[in-house]
């Protein structure tokens, strides 16, 4: 994904989306400011395009998703555990707690 703005990474996710059946459009949890990307996961999760979620460091943001889609389409959530730790944050808690979430969802 190259876009911040609603409206161009739907564009670019459907674009994505036609590369192929294996293909997941990865999607930031959030874009360049900051805001969730809530709106964006949630249309393209239920028109059934698989994503890869990305740059996730908590399990709010975690819980979040897993509020905004449909458990029927294939979802991905990449937790940048490694990055959190970089910043000198021990991010097992936050893995463990996102991994006990998506266990529950029936993801």
């Amino acid at each position: 994904m190259f876009a911040d703005q609603y409206a161009e990474m739907k564009n670019q996710a459907l674009q994505m989306n036609m590369w192929g059946k294996n293909v997941y459009v990865k999607i930031p949890v959030t874009n360049s400011k900051g805001k969730f990307m809530g709106k964006i996961i949630k249309e393209l999760n239920s028109q059934n395009i698989k994503m890869n979620i990305t740059a996730i460091y908590s399990a709010k943001q975690t819980q979040k998703i897993l509020n905004s889609i449909n458990k029927k389409t294939k979802v991905i959530i990449s937790i940048f555990a490694g990055r959190a730790g970089d910043t000198g944050k021990d991010p097992v808690p936050e893995f463990k707690k996102s991994i006990s979430l998506a266990k529950n969802s029936s993801m």
